[in-house]
């Protein structure tokens, strides 16, 4: 399996002569791993995450001087599905099913700012095209994008990552730790899985069956959406999507 190619970004970051912040701030959509990602982290390392400074799920991203940004995208398939349990702020007429709309918002409470789209599809490729200009912006200064689906069948490899990066070794029972993070549900609002329900929510040929069975339509439009970006993804080609995928 191709890990995301911003894993790759960890090597060059812990040959940097000065010390890379611990001092951490996430950005993710709803739904995408960032509580799971901040529990285990600040289970595991001499970290502090400042997510007071920021919205998490804002799609206008600040970068902060001497924080280390961790941008966190889901397989959109994946995505779709999860905001049909747990929408948060986006909402749509609840008439129809969420593929079948025409008109969706977004809120933003902190920006007290409402975004209005002609579909889902249009929420995560934002998300997307956001995520990669702040990338281009920041010239990779300590900002680095992972997936969920990375973080979820191999959290152990990105720990691994994280150690590397501080120069903190992982503590001889993390996976004592591990263990009891994945037995919980990662928060306490909305709709979550543990660890082991995560895995068969996420599976690659049950979701696909799924879309192919119940939603073509949102295949094809989905499809469509990305040509009009000039995007090309293939989320279905791998168990681990990987942002090279794209074009």
């Amino acid at each position: 399996m191709i890990l995301s190619p911003y894993l790759d970004f960890f090597h060059s970051l812990s040959k940097k002569k000065d010390t890379p912040p611990t001092q951490v701030i996430i950005y993710s959509p709803f739904n995408c791993g960032s509580n799971l990602l901040e529990k285990l982290l600040s289970s595991l390392f001499s970290i502090s995450f400042h997510q007071n400074l920021v919205w998490k799920h804002t799609l206008q991203p600040s970068y902060h001087p001497n924080h280390l940004h961790i941008l966190i995208l889901k397989n959109p398939y994946a995505w779709f599905q999860s905001i049909i349990k747990s929408p948060y702020h986006i909402e749509w007429d609840g008439t129809h099913h969420l593929f079948d709309q025409t008109k969706i918002t977004f809120h933003n409470p902190h920006l007290h700012k409402i975004n209005t789209y002609s579909n889902i599809y249009e929420i995560w490729i934002e998300y997307y095209q956001i995520y990669q200009s702040f990338l281009n912006k920041t010239g990779n200064s300590y900002v680095i994008q992972i997936t969920y689906e990375e973080l979820l069948y191999h959290p152990e490899k990105i720990l691994s990552f994280f150690s590397t990066l501080w120069n903190q070794p992982l503590p001889h029972n993390y996976q004592y730790i591990l263990k009891n993070i994945f037995e919980k549900p990662a928060k306490d609002h909305g709709y979550c899985h543990n660890y082991t329900e995560a895995l068969e929510a996420n599976d690659i040929d049950k979701m696909k069956q799924i879309y192919q069975n119940q939603f073509p339509h949102a295949i094809s439009e989905f499809q469509h959406t990305l040509q009009k970006s000039k995007l090309i993804i293939h989320p279905f080609h791998s168990s681990i999507w990987n942002l090279s995928s794209f074009s």
